[in-house]
């Protein structure tokens, strides 16, 4: 057995809530508007914030299971998501001798009390009143004055934003859609979806008493209505450039994290669980980079442990997200935390046989091919051990492993003389994928000394295994190489049409060892995967074939005096195939292209860092 992690679920039977969930909550959102105050410019960890603080008014605090409570609560959040906008607008407006853009800013960011004090500055006294008693019943009365003016064509004489403030005042958005609709997405640079919906619930929330709906339920599908309308902006995430209707997409975008968590509360009120885990947590809902699955994994934990209604997580899809964020680790050095991540789940209640064992599969793989037995790693050791509670002979099997992967080749030359084929399978298991990826030259010279003493004995049935398949591929390359560092040999006799002849019979021989799975081979942990490395090498090869073409052409494939930093590539060109296999492969969809999928897992120690 292995320790498997979860947050302490909340009961769904509590009014109160555990203590505990409710304490890691504030823990999680004091750290990152601590982190917003030091970097202020970062939309990401803002976005991020936000979202805990919006958790904990809709699922957390049991303060605010009163109505009334949640509703003030979320307009105080509304107000503050919208400040550091409207202080930009104030400023802006004031730079440009614009009082009434200056005030007409502050009242639709739902400051009522800057807008009344920037008012009382500029000498609009009667404006100023107006705004600090902009009761139900002074929005009616302006209500009736604006009409009136309306009739007199009096309207049409009042500066813009002075119209906007008296039409926000009388709690009435028609301008505001009319604007919308005229300006496009111009109309957005100021008043984004954000500060739309803070208006929309200045204008409505007086009301919400006499309607049987919440405050958030009214306020989600008024808004709904308007966006469908073409009246507001979607509430689409921070990154995307533009999001009118009149602007062409080229595919449809993103709803941020934050309009996605309302959405859920108000399924949740109304007894509906119609919204999908993976969906809510997904990165695409706050950052741009969709393989920063980071939060995604924290927020996860979060909503699963508050018991939030939804869709639960399916295992596949728990799977590349924890997977996901353990690449991550890894790449930051943070192994050791990788490890944990692999042993949580959001699924505590329904986590089966499979699940256990392919963390176990996974936690083992990342120690064996990232832990070093040296004094730095000795505190990384000893959190494993005591605080995660792996057992202690993981490591002595990572020790093991690693020996092997480094020492093998030696072990190789020792049965050699014993059985040359039991040498060469164990050489294609463990050693000659981690020359393969590693793709340093001096290490490639040395494989095709040491293939081509192994391969003498075996005649013709080299060609038909893989590691003969990889001496044809580097002696191929070598000559290659040696024709571009010389910028083509003069009085050189080398054939383009018998090195294109011997790649293209490498690559009809590729598929043949694809039949050959990976439990066939005996013996274990490979470094890489059998599956793996044949597809890193067609890919290579194909490359091959490609460069042999732009020569024989008389064309050049590299640059002068960068020789050697294009050979080390670090691995022979991932490309979109390997990609593919590296994901999970009784998966439906694959990694997306552009990220090395798991390719620091497979490496570890044994291989290199990869290129982007």
């Amino acid at each position: 057995e292995i320790p498997v992690f979860a947050l302490p679920a909340r009961s769904k039977n509590s009014n109160v809530g555990d203590d505990s969930i409710l304490s890691i909550l504030d823990n999680y959102e004091n750290i990152c508007t601590k982190y917003s105050e030091e970097h202020t410019d970062d939309p990401v960890n803002n976005t991020i914030s936000q979202s805990l603080a919006l958790i904990q008014i809709l699922f957390g605090n049991a303060t605010f299971d009163d109505p009334r409570q949640k509703s003030k609560a979320l307009s105080t959040w509304l107000r503050f998501l919208c400040a550091k906008n409207v202080e930009r607008d104030i400023t802006a407006a004031k730079g440009a001798n614009s009082c009434h853009a200056a005030i007409f800013a502050a009242l639709s960011g739902g400051d009522m009390n800057k807008a009344s004090s920037l008012a009382l500055e500029n000498g609009l006294i009667n404006l100023s009143v107006i705004i600090t008693h902009a009761t139900l019943q002074a929005s009616t009365d302006i209500s009736i004055q604006m009409h009136s003016w309306s009739e007199y064509g009096s309207l049409q004489h009042m500066p813009l934003h002075l119209q906007r403030i008296y039409t926000l005042l009388s709690r009435d958005l028609e301008l505001e859609n009319s604007l919308y609709e005229r300006s496009g997405p111009t109309y957005e640079q100021s008043l984004d979806w954000k500060r739309r919906l803070t208006m929309l619930e200045a204008c409505t929330g007086g009301n919400i008493e006499s309607s049987n709906q919440s405050l958030i339920a009214s306020l989600l599908n008024k808004y709904d209505d308007d966006v469908n309308a073409g009246k507001a902006p979607p509430a689409n995430a921070w990154y995307n450039n533009s999001r009118h209707p009149r602007v062409q997409q080229e595919k449809k975008p993103e709803e941020c994290i934050l309009y996605r968590l309302m959405k859920v509360f108000k399924n949740v009120e109304a007894g509906n669980s119609e919204d999908f885990l993976s969906y809510v947590v997904s990165p695409y809902g706050h950052t741009n980079d969709p393989h920063d699955t980071s939060f995604s994994f924290h927020l996860a934990a979060i909503l699963s442990a508050l018991q939030v209604n939804c869709k639960p997580i399916s295992q596949s899809e728990e799977c590349r997200l924890l997977e996901g964020y353990a690449l991550y680790l890894i790449n930051d050095g943070y192994w050791e935390l990788a490890i944990y991540v692999i042993l949580c789940t959001f699924r505590e209640n329904n986590i089966t046989v499979q699940d256990i064992e392919w963390k176990k599969k996974m936690a083992i793989d990342i120690l064996c091919k990232h832990y070093p037995n040296d004094v730095d790693s000795k505190e990384r050791r000893e959190f494993l051990e005591t605080k995660v509670g792996i057992p202690s002979y993981w490591f002595d099997r990572a020790l093991s492993y690693q020996s092997e992967s480094f020492h093998q080749q030696g072990n190789n030359n020792s049965i050699v003389d014993y059985s040359t084929n039991q040498a060469v399978a164990k050489f294609e298991a463990t050693v000659l994928p981690t020359i393969l990826f590693d793709g340093d030259k001096e290490k490639c010279d040395a494989l095709v000394v040491y293939l081509e003493e192994i391969y003498d004995g075996l005649g013709e049935s080299s060609s038909l295994s893989l590691g003969g398949l990889v001496l044809d591929y580097l002696k191929v390359s070598q000559a290659m190489l040696e024709y571009s560092l010389n910028d083509g040999l003069e009085g050189s006799d080398i054939n383009f049409d018998d090195m294109l002849t011997k790649a293209e019979q490498i690559q009809s021989a590729l598929p043949k060892l694809q039949e050959i799975a990976d439990s066939d081979i005996s013996f274990s942990p490979s470094t890489v995967p059998r599956h793996v490395t044949i597809a890193e090498l067609e890919s290579a090869v194909i490359l091959l074939v490609v460069q042999l073409n732009v020569l024989k052409r008389g064309g050049l494939i590299l640059e002068t005096n960068k020789v050697y930093e294009r050979y080390k590539l670090k691995a022979l060109k991932i490309m979109s195939k390997l990609e593919y296999i590296l994901s999970h492969r009784n998966e439906q969809v694959p990694l997306p292209s552009g990220h090395q999928a798991g390719s620091s897992i497979i490496r570890g120690k044994c291989g290199m860092e990869i290129e982007t």
